[in-house]
């Protein structure tokens, strides 16, 4: 399920989200602490992960990389963080997946 545009270039170019389920985003925003973050619901990031993957599902302004953020420490790992930005690079079709440790 998608829950966040990640990395947005100039229309035209790519359009990269990053997917996490509800419950992996619950968990991680009650582990962070942000006391603005506490009082979203898992059900209310449920909703909106279905409703990115609806508009990414049908979205064709620009090619799209769906990136599987379960597994990946973006802000904390500069190697996951290359990982991503070598998918990029070498994307080649209009939607594409990523997920780390498989072949998609």
């Amino acid at each position: 399920m998608p829950f966040m545009l990640l990395i947005a270039e100039p229309r035209g170019q790519r359009d990269t989200r990053a997917l996490s389920e509800g419950e992996a985003l619950y968990a991680r925003i009650q582990k962070r602490a942000v006391p603005r973050e506490l009082h979203i619901s898992s059900a209310f990031l449920r909703s909106l992960c279905d409703s990115y993957n609806d508009f990414f599902y049908h979205y064709d302004h620009a090619p799209v990389l769906t990136v599987g953020a379960e597994h990946l420490d973006l802000p904390g790992s500069d190697a996951d963080l290359a990982l991503v930005a070598e998918r990029i690079e070498t994307m080649r079709g209009r939607k594409e997946s990523f997920v780390k440790g498989t072949s998609l």
